[in-house]
Order: C-alpha cells, then structure tokens, then sequence
C-alpha cells in the first residue's frame, strides 16, 4: 500500500491531463465560456422584461429606427453569447444553436405578448428575431475571440 511520491506526482498528471484536454476533434474550451453563458441569460432576461412591459407608443415615433430593426439588434448578441459559451461544441451545432433558440425565445415571448393586452402577437417580429439571432450567430462564429478582446488604454 505504500507509494512513492514520484508515482503520485505522475498519476495526479495523468488525471490533470484528463481533465484539461479536450475531446478530439474538439477546439479547447477558453477560460471565458462561464461569463458569457452569465451574459447570455442576462440579456435573455433583459429582453424578456423588455418584452412584457407596456411601452407608450409615441416613445418609437420619436425614434427614427424600425421596430423590426429593434428586434434585430436585441437578438443579435443573445445568439453570440450562445455560440461563444460553447466553444468545445463544433461550429454547425452552435450556429444552429444559436438560430433555433432565437426562433424559439422570439416565438415563446410572442406568445406571452399575445396574452398581455398592452401587447400583440406578431410573427413579422419573431422572424426578426431569427434574422438578428442568425446573423449575430453567424458574426460570433466568424470572430470567434472577439469577446475576448479588451479596451487598451495607449495614452
């Protein structure tokens, strides 16, 4: 039963080996995923209670901007979080990931909307919000470090 401690520094190595590498033909996870998988249910939750609540309607004739165009750009970074927070999962999964879950958060707070009365249900506004979550999808598997990146200050 005794052992040396040259064989426990070796198999303490072989488990951390094992636990650190990734599955082949799998990318290695970086040290991010975690916080963008925060981010993401932060900006779920923000759209969401951006969804319910009732807006007055001359807030959007002030702005100069489409309501789809709205929807678009809410959608947009809640499908790069998704592709971003899975980066040990291959491309094809994430960037249809990140699609069907755009279309399926659009479609499910479209229909809570149908329930509200300050709000109606709008299948224009749901498809969207695909357009946004698969073009933001589509952004963040192009630039996949982009979340990466940090602000440097050069003065």
């Amino acid at each position: 039963m005794d052992r040396n401690p040259g064989e426990l520094e070796s198999g303490r190595l072989r488990e951390i080996q094992n636990v650190t590498t990734p599955p082949p033909g799998r990318h290695p996870a970086t040290p991010i995923p975690p916080l963008s998988r925060k981010y993401f249910g932060l900006w779920a939750a923000i759209i969401f209670f951006l969804s319910v609540i009732p807006i007055p309607e001359p807030l959007f004739k002030e702005i100069k901007f489409s309501d789809l165009g709205y929807h678009a750009a809410f959608y947009f970074p809640l499908a790069a979080f998704l592709v971003w927070a899975y980066p040990e999962r291959s491309a094809l999964w994430r960037g249809l990931a990140a699609a069907a879950v755009a279309l399926a958060f659009g479609f499910m707070i479209e229909l809570i909307q149908a329930l509200l009365p300050w709000r109606q249900f709008s299948l224009v506004d749901a498809s969207a919000n695909l357009v946004g979550g698969a073009l933001g999808g589509s952004f963040a598997l192009l630039f996949p470090r982009f979340h990466l990146l940090r602000l440097r200050n050069d003065s």
